[in-house]
């Protein structure tokens, strides 16, 4: 009866241990190269390159597919439907770069962010006691984001649009 244990104890282990390697093949199987990584997501983007893009070869920007991790200030936020289950809302990021004391240039791309998780971010109306997950204007957020669009404005000036995937502010 003990020999009998111990046979099916080890072939029992030997089940779950083939069993758990199965169950890993999937996981090792969509494991991706850093090069591969790279040409999902991109890290080397910024605001500047992203506003610079679009003023300068919008065609290429508008033909990448990759997530683009940017960070940036909240300079606006627009509620464009506060409807629970289509939340939509349009966010302006802006970065700058200083010349000296004399001069700095501004830069900013748009950010749509749909879904009812964006709510909690960015209510339409804000309550006193929203607490600490409500980002207000001028807060430092950190995106992952997809190209949708290039906005042209009546000046002629273009701007890259993005659509969020993820955000979270920068505290």
């Amino acid at each position: 009866m003990k020999f009998a244990h111990i046979v099916l104890t080890r072939a029992l282990r030997s089940c779950l241990i083939a069993g758990v390697a199965l169950l890993m093949v999937p996981v090792a199987a969509t494991a991706v190269t850093p090069e591969e990584f790279r040409a999902l997501v991109a890290f080397d983007v910024t605001i500047a390159s992203l506003a610079e893009a679009a003023e300068t070869d919008p065609e290429t920007l508008l033909n990448d597919n990759r997530v683009f991790i940017v960070d940036g200030v909240l300079g606006s936020v627009t509620v464009i439907d506060d409807n629970p289950d289509s939340y939509l809302v349009q966010l302006e990021l802006v970065d700058g770069r200083w010349h000296g004391t004399e001069r700095i240039d501004v830069f900013r791309v748009y950010v749509i962010a749909e879904g009812p998780e964006y709510e909690a971010f960015f209510p339409a109306r804000p309550t006193p006691n929203a607490g600490g997950s409500v980002i207000q204007r001028n807060e430092r957020v950190l995106i992952a984001a997809q190209m949708a669009d290039i906005f042209e404005d009546q000046l002629g000036g273009r701007y890259a649009v993005l659509t969020a995937q993820e955000l979270r502010v920068v505290r």
